[in-house]
């Protein structure tokens, strides 16, 4: 089941627009150990929302880690999102004070064509992750391969 969840092969680097061809920062996460994080000398794992009170559960560390990846035949870096059907266990999502969300919380904004009342399951709906890089740079040449889920839906569900 890939529905609600992407598997990222994530090869960030930044190259200076006036600097020799060579990265400044590269990472591909093929060190990454299966089940952890990435590198945390290079990487933020953000518990963290924006995007306005009570319209999403933004990022969790929990919906990251690295995995295997059987077709690309190394690690890669996973990021896991739940969305508004969602019925599993977790992770808890977090208001933008950083306090965890409560399971009964309703979404304000965003309704789509449906009843968005959610309770008792707020709190692990509309949850991503993502990771920042520790590192900051300006003016340069950024880029970030991608892999998405081999498949895509507006539909995610625990099993």
């Amino acid at each position: 089941m890939c529905v609600g969840r992407c598997t990222a092969l994530a090869s960030a680097s930044a190259v200076p627009l006036r600097a020799s061809p060579s990265s400044v920062f590269y990472d591909d996460f093929s060190n990454c150990a299966v089940g952890g994080l990435p590198d945390s000398t290079k990487w933020n794992v953000p518990l963290k929302q924006w995007g306005g009170d009570d319209i999403n559960g933004g990022v969790n560390p929990k919906n990251v880690q690295c995995v295997f990846d059987t077709t690309l035949k190394k690690n890669v870096l996973q990021f896991t999102a739940h969305g508004d059907l969602y019925n599993g266990t977790g992770p808890v999502g977090v208001t933008k004070s950083g306090v965890p969300r409560p399971d009964n919380a309703q979404w304000k904004g965003w309704n789509w064509a449906y009843d968005p009342k959610c309770a008792p399951k707020c709190n692990v709906r509309r949850v991503g992750g993502a990771v920042q890089t520790k590192e900051t740079f300006s003016a340069s040449v950024y880029c970030c391969r991608v892999v998405s889920c081999r498949a895509m839906s507006w539909w995610s569900h625990s099993s």
